[in-house]
C-alpha cells in the first residue's frame, strides 16, 4: 500500500464527534485500529531486542499522528504528562483514555433504554441481534446463582419481544429456543423469507404479462313486460336512468333541477315540473290555434271575432306570434338587447360592432369587409385572443369611421372566420363611444395617495438612519458551524463552464459579494470544491448558489424545530395590528466558523472562492437561521403590545420632527 492510497483510507477519531457516547465509541474505534494496523504497519528494525515494546510505541506514534483529531490530541495531553509521552506504550494509552472517557453509569436508564428496543424497518436480524447486545453491555444484568446468565436470557427476550418477523417470533414461543438456538434459526427464517419474497415477486411479474379473459360481455336485452319491467323500460322520473329503481337509491334525490331551481330530480326528467309546464303551453297554443281557425271560418259570428280578438291580445302580452296558418304558434323567448354594441359607418355603410375597451386593435371579418367592398392590403400581423391561439389576418383596412359628428381615421385587420366586428378602446375614446373621466378622486386614486404617504414615510425613516439600510449587515456575537461527518469522502467538483452571455454578470456579481464580505478568497488544498449555480431574475440580474448536494451528504443536520404556523396563529391570537418584514439576504447575516467555509469553496472563474457567511442550499440553513432569529425577536409577543406600540409613537414622532 502506498503512502497517499493508506492516508485515504484513515478515518480519525474526534470525541467532538460522539458527546453522547465517547466511551464507546472511543473502544470501537481501538478495535478498528488493530486491524488497520495490522494491515499497513511494517515490520520491526532487526537491530532491536524488545520487539514487543517497539510495536506498542510504534502504535502509539500511528494512533496519535494519522488516526487522532486535534481535539483527541487535547485530550490526550491533558490526561498524559509530558514526561511519560515519548515511552507511553499503546496499552497504557488506551487505558488512560478509557478512564478519562469513562461516563458515571446509571444502570436504571440503560436497562430501561434496552427494553424499549425493537428491530427497525431496514434493519437485519443480524443487526438487531449485535445492538442488543452491544447496548446490554451498559446495562446492570445480576443474579444470585453463579450458573445463571442472567445476560443471555434478558438477550433472547428482547429479540423476541422486538422482532419484526412473526415466523421467528412463533418458533422461538414453540421450541422455547436458548440465544444460541434463536441466532442460528433466525438467520435461516430470515434468508427463507427473503427467497420466497423474491419467488413470488419474479413469478407476479412473469404473470402479469398474460391476459386472461374471465367472463364474456353479455349484451343487453330489452324485455318487454308489464309491472317492474315496464317501468324500467321508460326509466326513472327523477333522473332518467333504465337502471336507477327510484326511492331512496335514486342518485337525484338530494340534487337541484337546474331548470325549475328545485330540489329531487335532473334536469330534463319526466318529474320536471317546468317540463310539465311547456308542454300544458304548448297544447294551449295548439287549441288557440285551432279555435281561431274555425273563427276565421265563420266571418258572421260576432262573439268568435271578439274572442278571437281577446285571445290575440293575449297571444301578444305573452309573446306568441303567428308564423303561418299551417304552424301552431310558438313562444318565443324574448332577447335582450346586447350590451356595449354601437352602429358605426365605414366606406358610407352603416357596420354594427361593438365597443371592446380591453382590445388593443380593430378586428372585422372577412365576409364583413366583402360586404362592405373595402380595399385591403397584404399584412403579415398575428392576432392572439385571450385563452386562443394566435390567428394569422388576412388583410388590413385603412380607413375613415364615423359615429355621429365625429370622424376618425382608423385601421382594421380582416380575420378569416366568423368574428364580430371590434372597435378598440382608443378608437371608442377618441369618437366619444366611451369617456374617461379622471377628474374625481376614486377609491383607486385614494389607495394611490396613502401608499404615496406611506413611501414618503419610509423614505424619510431611511433618510434618518442611513446606516440601517445600506450594504448588508452581520449578526453579532453569532457563528455557524457544520459538523461533518469525518466517514463521507470529500469530493471536489470539475469546473462547470459559465455560458458565454452571462460571464461578466457573474464576475461582477462575485466582486460584489466579496466587496461586501459575503465570499472570500481561499488559499491552500481543497478537498471539496462545488460549482456555482447561476438563476437569472426578473429584474436582469443574477442569483448565485452553489451546488451543495455532495456536500450535504457529510454535513449533519441539526434538526432545529422551526415554529409552524398555526403556532404563530394561536400566540397572535386577539391582536388587531401587524407588520410585515421581508428579510433581504438572511442568510449572509449569519457568520460562518473557519473550519465550516472549507466545505463551501466553488469555482469562481481562474480562482477559488469560498463563503464566510451562511449560504442557502447548506442542509442545516433553515434551522440555524431560525436559531439565530429567536433572541432578536425574543420579546415580541402579545403581552409586549404596549411596548412595540410605545416604540412606534416614538419613532413616528421623530420622523415627523424631521419632516
Amino acid at each position: 500500500m502506498s503512502e497517499q492510497e493508506s492516508k485515504a483510507s484513515i478515518n480519525r477519531f474526534d470525541p467532538e464527534h460522539h458527546r453522547s457516547n465517547v466511551h464507546d465509541a472511543f473502544c470501537e474505534f481501538v478495535r478498528m485500529f488493530h486491524y488497520e494496523y495490522d494491515a499497513m504497519a511494517k515490520e520491526p528494525p532487526a537491530a532491536e531486542q524488545d520487539k514487543e515494546d517497539w510495536i506498542e510505541g510504534h502504535k502509539t506514534k500511528i494512533f496519535l499522528g494519522r488516526f487522532s483529531s486535534r481535539n483527541f490530541q487535547k485530550d490526550f495531553e491533558d490526561t498524559v504528562p509530558e514526561n511519560d509521552r515519548s515511552t507511553l506504550k499503546f496499552k497504557d494509552l488506551v487505558k488512560c483514555m478509557k478512564y478519562r472517557y469513562e461516563p458515571t453509569r446509571n444502570y436504571t436508564l440503560a436497562n430501561y433504554k434496552f427494553h424499549r428496543l425493537s428491530q427497525e424497518m431496514n434493519e437485519s436480524f443480524d443487526g438487531f441481534v449485535h445492538r442488543l447486545r452491544h447496548e446490554a453491555k451498559a446495562c446492570k444484568f445480576v443474579c444470585e446463582n453463579a450458573n445463571c446468565n442472567v445476560s443471555d436470557i434478558m438477550i433472547r427476550d428482547q429479540i423476541i419481544v422486538g422482532v419484526k418477523s412473526d415466523d421467528i417470533r412463533t418458533n422461538a414461543l414453540k421450541n422455547q429456543w436458548d440465544l444460541k438456538a434463536l441466532v442460528e434459526n433466525g438467520r435461516k427464517i430470515e434468508a427463507a423469507s427473503h427467497s420466497a419474497q423474491l419467488i413470488k415477486t419474479e413469478t407476479e411479474a412473469a404473470g402479469a404479462t398474460d391476459i386472461c379473459r374471465v367472463k364474456p360481455k353479455q349484451r343487453y336485452h330489452k324485455h318487454k313486460g308489464s309491472g317492474a319491467d315496464a317501468r324500467r323500460k321508460g326509466g326513472c322520473k327523477t333522473c332518467s336512468s333504465k337502471i336507477c329503481e327510484g326511492g331512496k337509491s335514486c342518485v337525484a334525490r338530494n340534487m337541484i333541477c337546474h331548470k325549475c331551481g328545485k330540489e329531487g330530480h335532473f334536469r330534463g326528467s319526466s318529474a320536471c315540473k317546468k317540463k310539465k309546464r311547456a308542454k300544458a303551453n304548448r297544447v294551449e297554443s295548439e287549441s288557440d290555434v285551432s279555435s281561431s281557425s274555425d273563427d276565421d271560418a265563420d266571418p258572421s259570428s260576432d262573439a268568435s271575432s271578439d274572442a278571437s280578438q281577446k285571445k290575440m291580445q293575449s297571444r301578444k302580452k305573452k309573446g306568441i306570434k303567428r308564423v303561418n296558418q299551417s304552424q301552431p304558434y310558438r313562444k318565443v323567448r324574448k332577447v335582450s338587447k346586447p350590451r356595449y354594441r354601437v352602429k358605426v359607418a365605414m366606406a358610407g355603410k352603416p357596420v354594427k360592432a361593438y365597443a371592446d375597451t380591453g382590445a388593443d386593435l380593430n378586428v372585422m371579418s372577412a365576409k364583413r369587409a366583402a360586404k362592405l367592398k373595402l380595399r385591403l392590403r397584404s399584412t403579415k400581423t398575428y392576432i392572439k385572443p385571450y385563452g386562443s391561439k394566435p390567428i394569422q389576418c388576412s388583410g388590413r383596412y385603412e380607413g375613415f369611421v364615423t359615429f355621429k359628428s365625429s370622424v376618425v381615421s382608423a385601421r382594421f385587420y380582416i380575420v378569416p372566420g366568423k368574428v364580430e366586428t371590434l372597435l378598440s378602446g382608443r378608437l371608442c375614446e377618441k369618437l366619444g363611444i366611451i369617456t374617461f373621466d379622471g377628474d374625481k378622486e376614486t377609491e383607486m386614486s385614494r389607495k394611490v395617495n396613502r401608499v404615496a404617504k406611506v413611501d414618503k414615510l419610509k423614505a424619510d425613516v431611511m433618510k434618518a438612519y442611513p446606516s440601517v439600510f445600506t450594504g448588508i449587515g452581520t449578526l453579532k456575537d453569532h457563528e455557524v458551524s457544520f459538523y461533518i461527518d469525518p466517514e463521507v469522502p470529500p469530493v471536489a467538483q470539475a469546473i462547470r463552464p459559465i455560458p458565454f452571455h452571462l460571464q461578466g454578470k457573474f464576475q461582477n456579481l462575485i466582486s460584489q459579494l466579496e466587496s461586501d464580505g459575503i465570499i472570500e478568497e481561499h488559499t491552500g488544498p481543497a478537498p471539496w470544491v462545488s460549482n456555482p449555480v447561476l438563476t437569472p431574475k426578473s429584474d436582469g440580474s443574477l442569483r448565485m448558489t452553489i451546488d451543495l448536494r455532495q456536500v450535504n451528504q457529510a454535513i449533519k443536520a441539526t434538526n432545529i424545530p422551526i415554529p409552524r404556523v398555526e403556532e404563530i396563529k394561536a400566540r397572535l391570537a386577539g391582536s388587531k395590528v401587524f407588520s410585515k418584514l421581508d428579510f433581504k439576504s438572511a442568510f449572509h447575516q449569519l457568520l460562518l466558523d473557519e473550519q465550516s467555509r472549507a466545505v463551501t469553496v466553488f469555482h469562481a472563474g481562474h480562482r477559488l472562492m469560498r463563503y464566510r457567511k451562511l449560504t442557502m442550499g447548506a442542509k442545516p440553513a433553515s434551522s440555524e437561521l431560525t436559531r439565530a432569529l429567536i433572541p432578536p425577536f425574543a420579546n415580541i409577543n402579545p403581552a409586549n403590545t404596549r411596548y412595540i406600540s410605545d416604540m412606534f409613537q416614538t419613532a413616528r414622532q421623530k420622523t415627523e420632527a424631521l419632516g
